[in-house]
């Protein structure tokens, strides 16, 4: 074998170097690629969404912690079960045109969608899908894609379920403020409106259009300005303020009254952002209540100004729940001292069975006045009345109604009366005594002076038998 020249030498060790230096870079090449993998390896294994992968026939080859989590089976139990388990039968038809698009070279968007878990829960989930393709042995060296082949699909999946309950509950909590009959409001911190539902549209007349982005002092009067911004502060130290009575303003510039409840507005941090007011118009009801006041005032004006005394007695209690003054100058208390009596303190103790007697007999509808109760007054004196009653229901609770009238002056009158009475019957039994005496006499008179006469006639009689008389 013949010497090689040391030219022909040195252009081997050229090659042989130039070889090295290409098994160097390839070295590190794929030592790069080893890391990059062993990292994408990490991250898919740790990741909290869901990483799955599976052939095209369905089985699942890779299984990551996220999966675990979001569907119960660990990754022993996952591997080798077709994805057909993880899909509610409603949605395999769903997958299967996806994995059918995604192998024709189609791209598909990230979408909302549902899976089963273990346990039988549905599940809502967005995801992404992908497939997978593997590349030939000499694909280090060659870059040509039409290589390629596609060996699985991967899925990348987030469980939103609790996002998708939050949105149903958030959807209908919309529809419940849109649709309350109430105005409910949401505003900034400094007043500037950003919602407005259709009981607010009703209530002040301006459509959502026409206020979101308009200040709340819109509908506020100049004389409840400084009120509303004493609100806002509270608002902004996380205060709430509950049915709180003022004053609005109309769209046609009338004013009406409302109820507010008022609450703060916070971000997850708890940052207060603004506040939301819920508010009722009111203004009917002020208006009943005022001319309810007016009517009351004006009972209350009636009721003190009748002379007879009236109590209003919880038949329950026997207490007094009401009286007028007129029986409070009758006894000698004032009005507050008399509410807190009780029948029992009005009358004397030895005539209370008779009535409580009366009370009930009163109380079952029987109109007959009480006459002659005898009422005990603050100092001790007794004076009589004439009582009568009337049953009364107020808020399911029953009471009656007494009506007293003082017949004290009646009762002396009638006194004065029946003495004078029985005086004329004594000087009437008298003056028959006399009379039938008077007679008696007349008569014994009248018996003498006839047997006078008759005597004076016998002896004419006589007489007129002498013969010289005749």
């Amino acid at each position: 074998m013949a010497e090689k020249t040391k030219e022909e030498l040195s252009e081997e060790i050229k090659l042989l170097q130039k070889r090295i230096t290409e098994l160097e870079k390839l070295y590190t090449e794929t030592w790069q690629q080893h890391q990059f993998t062993r990292r994408y390896e990490t991250v898919v294994r740790d990741s909290n969404d869901s990483i799955i992968i599976h052939d095209l026939e369905g089985r699942i080859t890779a299984w990551n912690r996220g999966a675990e989590k979001m569907y119960g089976y660990k990754e022993k139990e996952a591997l080798g079960m077709n994805i057909e388990r993880l899909t509610p039968p409603e949605k395999a038809v769903e997958h299967k045109e996806l994995t059918d698009h995604l192998l024709a070279g189609e791209i598909i968007d990230s979408l909302e969608t549902q899976r089963v878990a273990k346990d039988g829960s549905i599940l809502d989930v967005w995801m992404t899908v992908t497939k997978i393709i593997e590349y030939p042995q000499d694909s280090i060296v060659s870059t040509d894609r039409d290589l390629t082949k596609p060996v699985g699909i991967a899925l990348i999946e987030r469980n939103i379920t609790e996002r998708k309950k939050a949105e149903e509950r958030n959807r209908r909590l919309a529809a419940i403020i849109e649709s309350a009959g109430d105005a409910i409001i949401g505003k900034s911190l400094d007043g500037v409106i950003v919602s407005w539902n259709r009981g607010a549209e009703a209530m002040y007349g301006y459509t959502a259009k026409e206020a979101i982005g308009e200040n709340i002092a819109l509908l506020i009067p100049p004389e409840c300005l400084v009120e509303f911004r004493g609100i806002l502060l509270k608002i902004a130290r996380g205060e709430i303020i509950e049915r709180y009575e003022t004053r609005r303003l109309r769209r046609d510039g009338k004013e009406i009254a409302i109820s507010l409840t008022i609450s703060p507005i916070k971000s997850e941090a708890g940052i207060i952002m603004g506040a939301s007011s819920v508010a009722r118009d009111i203004t009917e009801l002020k208006d009943a209540e005022e001319a309810l006041g007016i009517s009351e005032k004006k009972f209350k004006n009636i009721f003190d100004s009748i002379a007879d005394g009236i109590t209003i007695i919880d038949l329950q209690s026997k207490k007094f729940a009401d009286v007028n003054k007129s029986i409070c100058r009758m006894l000698g208390y004032s009005l507050k001292e008399f509410k807190a009596l009780g029948v029992e303190d009005i009358h004397p103790k030895k005539e209370l069975t008779h009535i409580l007697d009366q009370i009930e007999k009163q109380s079952n509808d029987v109109l007959v006045p009480a006459a002659d109760l005898p009422i005990l007054r603050k100092d001790g004196s007794i004076f009589y009345a004439s009582v009568l009653g009337t049953k009364l229901s107020l808020e399911g609770k029953k009471y009656l109604v007494g009506i007293f009238r003082d017949i004290t002056e009646r009762r002396n009158l009638e006194e004065v009366a029946q003495k004078r009475m029985r005086d004329l019957e004594t000087f009437y039994q008298s003056a028959i005594g006399r009379e039938e005496r008077i007679i008696e006499l007349k008569k014994k008179w009248r018996s003498s002076r006839v047997s006078r006469n008759n005597k004076a006639l016998y002896f004419l009689r006589r007489m007129s038998r002498i013969p010289f008389l005749r």
